[in-house]
């Protein structure tokens, strides 16, 4: 086939809305060839197919970022004059969870006030998942909407499916209380689905600029930084190479770990903001996120310190 019977070929499929059999037939060929030819049409830019996104979104610094951390996938937002970012990151973090969302997936959900936004703007479409999954304990502390739990309750409404709720405190005061909780058998069960999760969407806590007051004292909190800490998912936190950092810490904070995260297939990660930066660059470090949603202020931020510290070393 000459390069005019590719032209013909994407003409009737793209234009004209042949089936590949019918332009076969014009053809003489097999539905194979006719699909061979199709692509060729693509890579040769015969055919350049554009989507309507409705967001605006940073491709080449998408690209940027598939090219440099481990990540299946990234969304970029272009930030809008006057929008916090939060609220932003919740559109368009709604819209990116719906493209990855599949029938029967069973969806683990953290808290933040980002996800906050998430659930009140995700409308299901097109899928049917099985179940909504908290995976933290609650923080007392925290303004009711952001709390794990309640964007777990959010969830369910909106996707009109049962919720495995997670009803224990995120922070306990001793180590030991940590086991004899997970015996109860409703906490049991949900720990269980944590195994079970397909889909997790997480925020990443930032400790730059603000205290995670809602579950460490002052002491804790300068404890951690002292250690080199950056960020947080999940209650988990890390330094900027991703390293867990007290894990003394981590044995009273009742929350999924980052090892049981990393097996589930599709992690999606939402964040962004000025005090991010080093928070987002440490979670993406430790290898726990298959998708990240951010906004394009963050991520030329995050991008130029991966290459400062990059040059330093």
């Amino acid at each position: 086939m000459d390069y005019y019977d590719v032209i013909k070929a994407a003409y009737l499929y793209y234009y004209k809305n042949y089936t590949q059999t019918e332009i076969g037939k014009i053809f003489g060929v097999s539905k194979m060839t006719i699909s061979r030819m199709l692509q060729k049409a693509r890579d040769e830019n015969i055919v350049e197919i554009k989507i309507n996104m409705p967001h605006e979104f940073n491709q080449d610094l998408q690209k940027e970022f598939i090219d440099t951390f481990p990540l299946k996938d990234v969304f970029i937002a272009k930030n809008i004059a006057n929008e916090n970012v939060k609220a932003l990151l919740g559109r368009v973090g709604a819209y990116c969870l719906n493209l990855y969302l599949e029938n029967n997936d069973l969806l683990g959900v953290g808290g933040s006030e980002t996800l906050a936004h998430l659930a009140e703007n995700i409308e299901p479409y097109g899928y049917k998942i099985n179940c909504i999954v908290q995976l933290m304990g609650s923080l007392e502390n925290l303004v009711r909407p952001y709390n794990s739990f309640s964007i777990t309750q959010t969830f369910t409404e909106k996707f009109k499916v049962e919720g495995c709720f997670f009803s224990a405190p995120a922070r306990l005061e001793k180590p030991e209380m940590k086991n004899i909780l997970l015996k109860n058998s409703q906490l049991k069960k949900t720990t269980e689905l944590w195994k079970k999760c397909t889909v997790a969407l997480i925020g990443i806590g930032g400790v730059k600029h603000t205290m995670p007051r809602y579950f460490l004292s002052i002491d804790e909190f300068q404890e951690l930084k002292r250690k080199g800490a950056v960020g947080d998912i999940l209650g988990k936190f890390f330094d900027l190479n991703g390293k867990i950092v007290n894990e003394e810490m981590n044995s009273i904070i009742l929350s999924i770990s980052l090892e049981e995260l990393k097996q589930i297939d599709r992690v999606i990660a939402v964040a962004g903001g000025e005090n991010k930066i080093e928070s987002i660059l440490g979670a993406l470090n430790t290898g726990a996120i298959d998708i990240l949603v951010t906004d394009e202020d963050t991520a030329i931020k995050v991008l130029k310190l991966k290459n400062e510290l990059g040059s330093s070393g």
